[in-house]
């Protein structure tokens, strides 16, 4: 299987056409080719993620939710494939695969609840007849990698 790198919401090649391939652990087959992300590559998906952004920030919190809930849905009903995939990329027993899509799915349910949960906090101030409190507020694109 070859895999892709998705910014812009399109699937494209490192822009340098580096890629790296995965092995199974036990039997050395080749299980999936992918894009190997430069640093223009990550720079590139940050500024996608960036002007996404704009609009992502002003989207409701019930909309957020929905789309969460719907991300839990797929994440639930792939969980064959997942195990299928973690099985054949670092020989994962079904059972510990199985596991983690099924707490995938948990957690945006999770995150899905907060997106409509009323929070906020009042701050003490010294100004008589006045009322201070925090407001939520989207900070952003935040980049982050893993192994």
């Amino acid at each position: 299987m070859q895999t892709q790198l998705i910014i812009d919401n399109k699937p494209q090649d490192a822009t340098d056409g580096q890629t790296f391939d995965r092995v199974h652990p036990l039997t050395g087959d080749l299980v999936t080719r992918s894009a190997a992300a430069s640093v223009e590559d990550a720079i590139g998906a940050v500024d996608s993620a960036a002007a996404a952004f704009k609009t992502w920030s002003k989207t409701g919190p019930s909309e957020r939710r929905a789309i969460l809930l719907k991300a839990a849905d797929v994440m639930e009903s792939r969980t064959p494939d997942l195990i299928e995939a973690m099985g054949s990329e670092v020989g994962a027993a079904p059972l510990w695969a199985g596991f983690n899509g099924f707490l995938t799915a948990n957690l945006l349910r999770e995150a899905a609840g907060l997106a409509t949960q009323i929070q906020g906090e009042t701050i003490p101030t010294d100004k008589p007849g006045t009322l201070s409190m925090t407001v939520r507020t989207p900070a952003g694109v935040v980049f982050s990698m893993a192994p």
